[in-house]
């Protein structure tokens, strides 16, 4: 009984013994690693690379931000776009009704159209989207010129004569000159 119980003293001491040696080893190791992430001595600039590069992923964040938001009102103008040409044919097609001698069917079908395009004008202004004012001095950061004429006594050189297709704005920026001729 006594050299079974030395046994398991001896064997019990043997594995402290072991577990001590190779506690020790691991934890001036792992000191001297901590240490070693914690000194930063052997290089003078860290503090400063770490805020360039902080400052570079900010700036980084900003910039992807600004790109969102542009991408976002680029499709906003794209959709726009497309959708102005379907109210320039609508505009050109209420024009175009003659208003007299009409069947009353025809006329409440023509009413209805002129008011799904005033319905549509307001939609636009409710969404930013202005009509480009075309009276008075050609303006060549509104106005696309497609054919000039000769002034006249009426209208002197350098103002438009004629709206050829309308131009609009979208929040106060130019998405689509309007059309126009004008005197020279």
């Amino acid at each position: 009984e006594k050299t079974m119980e030395e046994s398991k003293n001896n064997g019990s001491s043997n594995l402290q013994d072991n577990n001590l040696s190779h506690s020790e080893p691991m934890c001036v190791k792992c000191q001297n690693s901590q240490s070693d992430i914690l000194d930063f001595s052997h290089d003078r600039n860290y503090k400063e690379k770490f805020m360039r590069t902080l400052a570079d992923f900010e700036n980084f964040k900003h910039r992807i931000e600004k790109e969102k938001a542009r991408w976002a009102i680029d499709a906003q103008v794209e959709i726009i776009q497309s959708f102005l040409l379907l109210i320039d044919d609508i505009e050109r097609a209420t024009e175009a009704v003659p208003h007299e001698n009409i069947d009353p069917a025809i006329k409440s079908w023509i009413d209805g159209v002129v008011k799904i395009f005033s319905n549509n004008q307001i939609m636009l202004q409710k969404m930013g989207i202005k009509e480009i004012v075309t009276s008075g001095a050609f303006d060549p950061e509104l106005h696309e010129a497609l054919c000039q004429m000769p002034a006249t006594e009426d209208i002197p050189a350098g103002n438009v004569l004629q709206v050829l297709r309308k131009g609009y704005t979208f929040n106060g920026t130019v998405i689509r000159h309007a059309q126009v001729s004008f005197t020279h």
